[in-house]
């Protein structure tokens, strides 16, 4: 084993005394208990015999710092996988249950097993939940393990929780259970600070930014996600091990692709480590130091080590899977110790069948690091280790401190404090100091409701706010506006209106989201028609009264004033659409509010941007607006446009059609007749309407035929073209015709599938049955899903963040939406990713070779 610093590593436990660890814990006397995975990866060798998992007791009777007995607490679990001390006991999570173990007799083996947490079914044991971790707030933490969706306490079946796409927390004093955000898989732990971190297989360190109980806090806000990547994730990330093993990740090689049990090292031992984080990944044999920087309201993670490892080994069966401080300030590492970690169902079925996929299941090692020289150590606080950690905030640097109090000071939320004139101050403040800081737009908006529109006018009254455009300053305003208006509080509209006459009859940057934002907060909030408005503020002298009487605080002269003002900006948005001339980035502004028109108030200008002649930019923006109208309304004008349209706007105009069941039966019927190619139809839209049943189904099949099913004698059959010198800037050309819509290399498509960025690195073989295998092996997060909506439109794609309200849909082509729960009819899981089989029928051996060599960089 190799260490990066003074320090050495100790063996504390081997077998046959522990088996497949998987994680460590001490309870307040001391007590060190590991939990073994001997389940892993499939289960008992023989179906039907009991589960082999088991949490053990370990003791150094005769203090030489080696373990030298162990006692079985509890056996016959289902995959233990995470321990936490707990009342005199240990809570312990298991696949498809999270249980309270204690030993009440004193023979050192449990005699209460009571279920706490049930309704966990993970496809595979990677997937469960795991890291149970006390939280400053006095719950304990859970990561999701990317399968739970609905949980309930064991006592209480009829109270389930939502929690898909979230960690959750138990409060052991009520029961309750409350999504958390973020949404870790296996490895999670807190800092000195209070700060939540958790990993998944290539996403080494998130960390949720924001409690979710503050994003539901304000639940006009719009906020979807609370956590973030703090450090750079899948491809992106770099490991540096000892030696390359087998695993089916090889082609990601030199990349995370297991990252597990993440810990925060908490001791004193070692003051230079304090708060630093440890990423363990056992496909590499090595876990990787991270030191933490406060980030704006963010935070962001820099990995220690100039090409090397804080923990490497040399020896190929070596499987470092979690780290945990003990209470004696040292650091464990807990070791499984197999030949293949990855699990079984990841490999060719030939490949499980020929080898032993539990090689090593009586082995097992704990290493115990610590500063060169150091004897056997005592545990110094063992009651103090898993107590709740509030006391060290006081200690925190100057920028820690600053950035907590903020966030206290956000999180007070009775009406008696929301309203305070400071306290509007104070948040608008916030913003306007730091107009960029996403994160910190976001908590001020979740701890303002019905005060949207106060915090608003005060931000745009900055001129260090409102002296420049960018992106984030836009989205700020905009969801403020619609906060504002949604909210309903009559003060607070009046005071988010009363900003549009800010600088009067100026069409300043800030006013279109503005204007945007109030449109949005007004179709959400209100049932007005038309959705205008425009129109709205022009509605007879008796309804304006009635309603800004019932609605909002404005007397009827100030309203009209107002409604003259957003009439003058109307006009003035139409004539920077159409100028050429204007600055784009005002043009790009506007674009959005004309989806608050009718279509055929805006088709003649649409059409107009969907030119060559228009930026690129430009053009883009359109199609995304073209897609928020009616596909039966805009069809007509797509038709027009698809024989003349280049490629990029003819991969931009047909899903338009294809989204919409009515539209893509009437352009497969013209097909059919040979009056468009099929070529224009995507494979995954092909896949999708093939599975189908009725007229569009067989209409389906006709056009595009079938797929093989037996992929691995495609693969076979294209073998040939790895051998094959390709033509770079041909294959340059196959990706721009099959794959940008998903996959983004160089300059060319859009990142929506997994990243390309360490192809180049792959073998071509591995390439090639990537592509005409996508679906062999994939991790969770890829898997597609099919969204029926209510208003009758079918979309597929992934699903990049959710909660309990809402989804947001990431789909080919770069668009992104977030679709309400509410508004959605089905949501089902194809068990597969956006890649479908059969790309054999739009790419030629010959064009294989090409497109391999472009990918490999040749």
């Amino acid at each position: 084993i190799q260490l990066d610093g003074p320090y050495e590593a100790q063996l504390v436990a081997a077998e046959p005394l522990v088996l497949d660890p998987v994680e460590v814990t001490w309870d307040d006397k001391g007590r060190l208990f590991v939990a073994e995975m001997r389940d892993y990866p499939l289960g008992p060798p023989k179906a039907g015999d009991p589960w082999m998992s088991r949490i053990s007791q370990l003791m150094d009777e005769n203090g030489d710092g080696l373990m030298d007995k162990s006692i079985v607490f509890a056996d016959n679990l289902d995959n233990v996988q995470g321990l936490l001390p707990y009342d005199g006991g240990l809570i312990a999570t298991t696949r498809t249950q999270i249980l309270f173990l204690k030993d009440t007799d004193g023979d050192g083996k449990a005699d209460v097993n009571r279920p706490l947490i049930k309704g966990f079914n993970p496809r595979h044991s990677q997937l469960q939940v795991s890291a149970p971790r006390w939280g400053p707030d006095g719950c304990v933490h859970f990561n999701n393990g990317l399968d739970a969706k609905e949980i309930y306490p064991a006592d209480a079946p009829d109270k389930v929780v939502g929690v898909p796409g979230a960690n959750f927390k138990w409060n052991p004093k009520t029961g309750e259970i409350t999504p958390t955000g973020g949404k870790g898989q296996y490895g999670g732990a807190f800092d000195d600070y209070g700060h939540h971190f958790y990993c998944s297989n290539r996403n080494p360190l998130m960390f949720t930014v924001m409690p979710y109980e503050v994003m539901r806090r304000n639940p006009h806000a719009g906020i979807t996600q609370v956590h973030e990547d703090i450090a750079p994730p899948g491809a992106d990330t770099r490991v540096f091990p000892l030696k390359i093993t087998h695993t089916t990740a090889d082609a990601h090689a030199g990349t995370n692709t297991a990252c597990s049990g993440l810990g925060v090292y908490r001791g004193d031992l070692m003051p230079e480590l304090r708060n630093n984080v440890f990423v363990p990944d056992p496909t590499g044999q090595l876990v990787t130091r991270y030191k933490i920087e406060p980030n704006g309201a963010s935070l962001k993670a820099t990995r220690v080590g100039e090409r090397t490892e804080f923990f490497r080994s040399g020896d190929e069966w070596s499987r470092p899977v979690n780290f945990t401080t003990g209470p004696d300030g040292a650091i464990y590492v807990c070791d499984i110790y197999r030949r293949w970690i990855d699990h079984a169902r990841f490999f060719p079925e030939d490949f499980v069948k020929a080898n032993d996929m539990r090689q090593g299941e009586h082995q097992g090692r704990i290493w115990r690091i610590v500063p060169k020289g150091t004897k056997t150590l005592a545990a110094k606080h063992p009651g103090r280790y898993h107590a709740i950690p509030e006391a060290g905030w006081g200690e925190q640097p100057a920028e820690h401190k600053e950035r907590a109090l903020l966030f206290r000071i956000l999180q007070k939320h009775d009406e008696g404090q929301v309203s305070k004139p400071e306290e509007i101050s104070f948040r608008a403040k916030c913003i306007a100091d730091h107009p960029e800081d996403e994160w910190l737009s976001k908590a001020v908006l979740s701890s303002s409701e019905y005060t949207e529109g106060r915090v608003l006018k005060a931000v745009l009254q900055s001129p260090n706010f409102t002296s420049r455009f960018s992106p984030a300053r836009s989205a700020t305003i905009r969801a403020f506006a619609a906060g504002a208006i949604v909210s309903g509080d009559p003060s607070d509209v009046a005071e988010c209106l009363r900003c549009l006459e800010l600088d009067k009859a100026e069409l300043l940057w800030w006013k279109a989201p503005l204007l945007q934002g109030v449109i949005d907060g007004f179709a959400k909030g209100y049932n007005v028609e038309p959705k205008s408005l425009s129109a709205f503020m022009a509605l007879p002298t008796p309804d304006l009264e009635a309603s800004s009487r019932g609605m909002l605080d404005l007397e009827l002269a100030e309203f009209q004033s107002i409604a003259k003002e957003i009439a003058s900006l109307q006009s003035q948005i139409d004539t920077i659409i159409a100028d050429s001339k204007a600055p784009l980035d005002q043009r790009l502004a506007v674009l959005p509010l004309l989806a608050s028109r009718k279509w055929d108030a805006v088709q003649t200008v649409v059409k107009s941007l969907l030119t060559t002649a228009q930026p690129q930019e430009l053009t883009t923006a359109t199609v995304a607006l073209l897609k928020k109208f009616s596909a039966t309304s805009t069809a007509p004008l797509i038709y027009e446009l698809l024989p003349t349209a280049g490629p990029a706007l003819k991969r931009d105009l047909v899903p338009i059609l294809t989204g919409n069941a009515t539209t893509a039966l009437a352009l497969f019927k013209r097909m059919d007749q040979g009056e468009f190619p099929t070529a224009w139809v995507d494979v995954e839209t092909r896949w999708r309407y093939q599975r189908g049943k009725g007229e569009m189904a067989d209409l389906a099949k006709k056009l595009f035929g079938e797929a093989s099913s037996d992929r691995a004698a495609v693969v076979k059959k294209y073998m040939a073209a790895t051998t094959l010198k390709g033509d770079s800037e041909k294959g340059r050309a196959v990706f721009a015709s099959v794959c940008i819509t998903c996959h983004k290399h160089g300059d060319l498509g859009v990142d929506v599938g997994p990243p390309l960025s360490d192809v180049k690195v792959k073998p071509p073989e591995a390439l090639l049955s990537d592509i005409l295998d996508p679906n062999r092996m994939f991790e969770a997060r890829w898997s597609a899903y099919l969204v029926e909506t209510k208003d009758g439109r079918t979309l597929s794609g992934l699903i990049q963040n959710e909660n309990t309200d809402a989804i947001v849909l990431a789909m080919m082509g770069g668009a992104t939406e977030t679709l309400p729960r509410s508004a959605i009819k089905t949501l089902k899981s194809l068990d597969r990713t956006l890649m479908p089989d059969g790309l054999e029928a739009a790419i030629t051996p010959e064009q294989m070779s090409d497109l391999l060599a472009f990918l490999g960089g040749k």
